[in-house]
């Protein structure tokens, strides 16, 4: 699994609307989770969204945002790139802050080599099903 890995400061005071901005881009063809790590003394004041252009790709619905203090935010995912490469930014921002923090922001991605493997993986699993259903009598 490459996974891509770059800090992203964001001052004391970031509007919302001027975000501090991280961009990684990315070789591989999926991107299978996110992770972001909150330092010790955020306190939640600070703010990330993940985005593809100007579609919001996490968190969910548009207009959320991640925040925490002294710990990972993850989780899997299953995003199919649209271009390679890829620029997939980190927006933050910190209106209440008092001082700038620097976050840890992570792409996870699935080697190139394991694409085929997948999609014969899945295939293979849908003739699985077919043959069963035809068995078994459903439709």
């Amino acid at each position: 699994m490459p996974i891509y890995v770059d800090a992203l400061t964001v001052s004391a005071g970031t509007p919302q609307n001027n975000p501090a901005v991280l961009e990684i881009e990315v070789e591989e063809y999926t991107v299978t989770g996110y992770e972001v790590f909150f330092p010790p003394g955020c306190h939640g004041q600070v703010y990330i969204a993940i985005y593809y252009g100007s579609e919001q790709l996490a968190p969910k619905p548009a207009g959320a945002a991640l925040r925490g203090d002294w710990e990972t935010v993850s989780w899997p995912e299953e995003w199919r790139v649209p271009e390679r490469p890829c620029v997939i930014e980190f927006r933050g921002w910190s209106p209440l802050a008092t001082y700038d923090h620097t976050v840890l922001c992570r792409v996870i991605t699935r080697p190139v080599e394991q694409e085929s493997w997948v999609r014969e993986q899945r295939e293979s699993q849908s003739l699985i099903v077919k043959f069963l259903k035809r068995i078994i009598g459903v439709r």
